[in-house]
């Protein structure tokens, strides 16, 4: 039989199938890479997160070394000088320079109110009898002007040949007490020699004198039994003017009318003087009944001897009965 084989013209290209026909179109359209003998792996891309976490980490590591650098070589140096006040009854440091108002807790407490004094000391019983008396009020502290009110007493009214008792008293938060007699030494800027001052035994009492010429201030002091006190006196006759000077009460500059001390009795009474420049001012001293009297006239020694005459022959008359 024969057979007739087409050929290639007489093939309708309709019938001929080839490979691609049986291939996806995908496959058509990309080449086929040649094989290598090394294959390349693709690079990934970083993702913006870790970007952003990595930046983040640097900024903290650098603000941290930041802060520290500025820390320790940067910051301002706070000065630690404080001090200490009361607030709310604490006692508390305060930053910067002041005052330190208190050291503990219990100088921040308030002060309870001193109550106000009420009752009177007792009054110094008087060595001689006076026709009056004068109370000079200090504040605690002040004694030092005493000269100062005695002026002033000075130039209130008094009569001629009269004794004005003289009293002072000192004031202060707690109490009221009439001064003994080593605070009145200090506060008349006197000096009484220590020897002296050993042999006293009791109270003073301060007086003031009026004369024609004027007043005179004198003391009157009780003494103990010393077999010294007379040759003590004499010795203090060295210093006695420049001692007692203030008793005066005068800024002049006097001169004695001797260089020694005389010496009179009156009414049974040695006494001591020495004249500046007549009897009407004058240092005089002498000692009755055991009381020394210490006077800057001769008219104010008389007079307080025959006031503590008068006292002794009472106290004697008083006894015989």
């Amino acid at each position: 039989m024969n057979i007739n084989k087409p050929t290639q013209s007489n093939i309708d290209d309709s019938f001929i199938r080839t490979m691609a026909d049986d291939l996806p179109a995908s496959s058509l359209s990309s080449p086929i890479p040649p094989k290598s003998s090394k294959a390349k792996i693709p690079k990934k891309k970083l993702k913006p997160f870790f970007i952003i976490l990595g930046l983040t980490i640097v900024l903290i590591v650098i603000g941290t070394g930041g802060f520290f650098y500025w820390l320790n070589y940067l910051k301002p140096i706070v000065s630690d000088i404080v001090h200490f006040e009361c607030q709310d009854n604490q006692c508390i440091s305060i930053e910067g320079e002041g005052e330190n108002k208190c050291q503990d807790d219990l100088e921040c407490q308030p002060i309870e109110p001193i109550e106000p004094i009420t009752q009177e000391p007792i009054i110094p019983e008087s060595l001689i009898l006076a026709d009056e008396t004068k109370i000079i009020e200090l504040i605690a502290d002040q004694e030092n002007l005493l000269l100062g009110q005695l002026n002033s007493v000075i130039n209130e009214e008094q009569a001629t040949s009269t004794i004005k008792r003289i009293l002072v008293k000192i004031i202060d938060k707690q109490e009221e007490r009439y001064i003994d007699l080593n605070t009145l030494i200090l506060a008349l800027n006197i000096n009484i020699p220590e020897n002296i001052l050993s042999a006293i035994a009791g109270d003073y009492t301060l007086f003031l004198y009026k004369q024609d010429e004027g007043s005179r201030l004198g003391i009157v002091i009780e003494m103990g039994e010393s077999e010294t006190l007379v040759q003590d006196l004499n010795d203090w006759e060295n210093t006695i003017i420049d001692d007692l000077n203030q008793l005066l009460l005068t800024e002049d500059i006097l001169n004695a009318h001797s260089e020694e001390f005389g010496d009179k009795i009156y009414n049974e009474t040695y006494i001591r003087y020495m004249n500046f420049p007549t009897p009407a001012l004058t240092l005089d001293y002498g000692i009755v009944s055991n009381n020394l009297i210490i006077a800057t006239s001769r008219e104010s020694m008389f007079m307080v001897i025959d006031k503590l005459l008068t006292i002794n022959n009472e106290d004697v008359d008083g006894t015989e009965d």
